[in-house]
C-alpha cells in the first residue's frame, strides 16, 4: 500500500479564526499531490454548499468518548497488489436528481462506492436526507466532507474541528452511522495541521489518485472517461462529483471500461486493505 506520509503534532485548539474566502483560490498547501495523481486538485472549483447551519457547532478538537485518534498519514492510493480501484463521489451542491441517477447506476451494475457527504447538503430537505439513507441502505460507504465545504487551511483549529463534528452529527442523525474514519478535504485543501486535527478526531484523510475534473461543466463525458481510464492502476482512488454535469451520464460506460480493463470497482475501505 502506497501512502503519502505526514504525521505532525496536533496543534492546540483555540487559534484565532480566519474568514472564509470568496472566489480566491485556496492557499498553497504545505504538501503536494502524490506522484501517482494524474491531476492537481481544483483550486477554483465552486463551493458546493448553498445553505447554512442553524445549529450551534461543536468546536471541540478532543475526541468524543469512545473515539480514538488515528494515523495522520494521508491516503492517496490503496493496495497496489490487487487490481481494484475505488470509485468515490463528493456529494454537495446539486438538486439531487443526478445523485439519484448515480445511485441507480451503481445499483444496476452491482457496484458499491464511497460518498464523501457535505453536512448541509445532506440536511437541506427530505429529498437529500432520503438520498443519504439510500446510500447507507444500498451498501455504500459514507465519509465526512465537512459541514459547509470551506477551504480547511484557512480555518482556525476550533472552526475546522467544528466542521467535522457538526457534519458527522448531521449525517449520523440521518442514517444512524458515524462518518468515521473517512474524511476528504474540500478542494483537496489540506496541510499537516489539518491532517493532524482530523486524525485526532478519528478521521483518516482520503485524497485521490485520479481526478478527471468532472466538476467543471466544460469537461465532456469523453474527457471524463479518457482521464479516468488513463489513470486506472492497482489501488487507484478516483474522485468524482455527484453534481457534475456529465458524471452521471458517463458513469455506466466508466464502470464497463474499468471492468473491461480487468479491474474491480470497490469501496475506499476495501482498496485500503
Amino acid at each position: 500500500m502506497l501512502f503519502l506520509a505526514l504525521a505532525p503534532a496536533l496543534a492546540a485548539c483555540g487559534a484565532a479564526s480566519t474568514a472564509r474566502p470568496g472566489t480566491t483560490p485556496a492557499p498553497t498547501s504545505t504538501t503536494t499531490p502524490p506522484p501517482t495523481s494524474t491531476t492537481t486538485p481544483p483550486p477554483t472549483s465552486p463551493p458546493t454548499s448553498t445553505t447554512t447551519s442553524t445549529t450551534p457547532l461543536s468546536t471541540s478538537c478532543t475526541p468524543a468518548p469512545g473515539v480514538s485518534a488515528v494515523s495522520a498519514t494521508e491516503i492517496a492510493r490503496g493496495n497496489v497488489a490487487r487490481k481494484q480501484v475505488a470509485l468515490t463521489f463528493d456529494a454537495g451542491g446539486e438538486d439531487g436528481v443526478r445523485a439519484a441517477s448515480i445511485l441507480d447506476t451503481l445499483r444496476s451494475t452491482g457496484v458499491r462506492a464511497t460518498f464523501f457527504v457535505e453536512g448541509n447538503w445532506a440536511n437541506q430537505s427530505d429529498t437529500y436526507r432520503g438520498l443519504v439513507r439510500r446510500m447507507a441502505s444500498e451498501g455504500h460507504e459514507i465519509g465526512n466532507h465537512t459541514l459547509t465545504h470551506p477551504y480547511a487551511t484557512t480555518l482556525a483549529n476550533a472552526a475546522f474541528c467544528a466542521e467535522l463534528n457538526q457534519a458527522d452529527r448531521v449525517i449520523s442523525g440521518i442514517d444512524g452511522r458515524t462518518t468515521r474514519p473517512l474524511w476528504r478535504p474540500p478542494y483537496g485543501d489540506r496541510d499537516a495541521r489539518i491532517r493532524a486535527l482530523a486524525a485526532g478526531l478519528g478521521y483518516r484523510t482520503i485524497y485521490w489518485t485520479v481526478d478527471p475534473r468532472d466538476w467543471d461543466a466544460a469537461v465532456t463525458e469523453q474527457l471524463i472517461y479518457d482521464r479516468v481510464m488513463a489513470g486506472v492502476q492497482p489501488g487507484a482512488i478516483i474522485v468524482l462529483h455527484v453534481g457534475g454535469a456529465n458524471t452521471w451520464k458517463v458513469l455506466p460506460r466508466l464502470i464497463d471500461g474499468i471492468r473491461a480493463a480487468g479491474y474491480q470497482p470497490v469501496l475506499v475501505s476495501t482498496v485500503m486493505q
